[in-house]
């Protein structure tokens, strides 16, 4: 899949995920916070860890990116659910330090840059925590408006959001934002 890398936005940027990546983010998932807040039933290990990035790392179907603040790892980030003109962005800060600095607004900005590079992509959707206000403040800073909610199996309560890229009558394409600034 062809997509776009951009320049940095602010003070973050998205770069290629690297091997010292994977070991960075298994100490942060491993965290008994992350594990009770965010992660699936399974308990990574190291092995599993491991595979699980060897196989995502390979895997067409998928954009997935280091996150850093200069040269500092701070987070992942990607893109998934490529199904029609649809994706998924995702993204998470796991260096507890790093998180509550603006840093998502520009994570989701980027992301956003990098779908609608990808051809045939006018729709991303994200789905976050009801209980994470500030990466909804982030979708929603970035032109995404609120799609529905669902429960999950552990009884969580998700907020779906989508953005759309629209395309003009030349072809063109633009964003509601975009309206706002001609």
């Amino acid at each position: 899949m062809e997509c776009c890398i951009p320049l940095p936005f602010g003070r973050v940027s998205l770069r290629r995920f690297i091997s010292y990546n994977v070991a960075r983010t298994y100490d942060w998932v491993s965290n008994p916070w992350y594990m009770g807040k965010f992660a699936g039933s399974a308990v990574p290990t190291p092995g599993t860890h491991r595979r699980y990035f060897e196989n995502v790392l390979v895997d067409h179907e998928q954009v997935f990116f280091a996150v850093c603040v200069s040269e500092f790892f701070i987070g992942n980030a990607g893109l998934k659910y490529f199904e029609g003109d649809c994706c998924e962005c995702w993204y998470y800060i796991v260096n507890e330090l790093q998180r509550g600095k603006g840093y998502a607004k520009e994570i989701v900005n980027l992301l956003c840059r990098v779908a609608f590079s990808i051809e045939g992509v006018v729709r991303v959707k994200a789905c976050v925590l009801k209980t994470n206000p500030k990466s909804s403040k982030a979708l929603l800073s970035n032109g995404f408006t609120e799609r529905g909610r669902f429960v999950d199996e552990k009884k969580r309560i998700f907020i779906m959001y989508e953005k759309r890229n629209w395309q003009d009558e030349n072809g063109e394409y633009f964003t509601k934002e975009s309206l706002n600034t001609h």
